[in-house]
């Protein structure tokens, strides 16, 4: 089957994706969306590209949206991809029954099939799965409050997600509290290094209520093949 995935560029992103390859599916575009206000930041537009184009050989389709109208500019994107022969589209989510109702509806309205290859998994399991595969991710944005904002600009490792669940936070962040960019993983073909960057603080109101965020924005970084090495 012929798929697309709605692309992050995040952990949960690239374990869906690695779970779709590892059942068969052919997965060769992927759709990334730019939220005005960064409250859905994962990364510099650049290394989005990167990972998704470079680094794993998918096609990018990108819309710039706002929460307003951000169904309508995803499902233009799905009904591009469903004329250039798209049967499916991949989902990252864990275990939110909304996020899983909402993909769902999307997708069926344009005649797509939604596919969860995580939703609904143990949740240690999915960890040790992460650990196991050498995933390399990077926490590049939290809600601005403790513990999650200590992890800004930290690798997600075995011991962070210990923490993590010893503080009864959420190890996965699967409520927004963290977001992470993927800076290497078995199936992708160049990794991210990243040498320097700065913390930015925004802000941003969903459903009438305001959120803080803190963000990492890479400055100086490198893209390297693995190839070359």
């Amino acid at each position: 089957m012929i798929l697309a995935i709605s692309w992050s560029g995040g952990k949960d992103s690239y374990l869906a994706y690695h779970f779709a390859k590892e059942q068969g599916h052919d997965v060769r575009y992927a759709i990334h969306m730019f939220i005005e206000d960064n409250s859905f930041y994962h990364g510099p537009e650049e290394l989005i590209y990167a990972q998704a184009t470079q680094c794993l050989g998918m096609k990018l389709f990108t819309a710039r949206t706002t929460w307003t109208s951000y169904e309508k500019d995803f499902k233009n994107i799905l009904r591009q991809l469903r004329s250039l022969g798209v049967e499916g589209i991949v989902y990252g989510d864990l275990y939110i029954e909304d996020h899983r109702k909402w993909g769902t509806r999307v997708a069926e309205e344009v005649g797509l099939v939604p596919i969860y290859p995580i939703f609904g998994l143990d949740r240690d399991y999915l960890i040790n799965r992460f650990i196991s595969l050498g995933v390399r991710s990077m926490i590049i944005r939290t809600l601005d409050v403790e513990p999650y904002r200590n992890y800004l600009s930290k690798i997600i490792d075995h011991e962070l997600f210990s923490e993590l669940i010893m503080r009864e936070a959420d190890p996965l962040g699967e409520g927004g509290e963290y977001h992470t960019l993927v800076l290497d993983a078995p199936y992708m073909k160049c990794f991210i290094e990243v040498l320097e960057g700065y913390v930015d603080i925004v802000k941003s109101v969903f459903s009438g209520k305001e959120y803080v965020y803190r963000i990492y924005v890479p400055r100086k970084y490198r893209i390297i093949n693995k190839s070359s090495m």
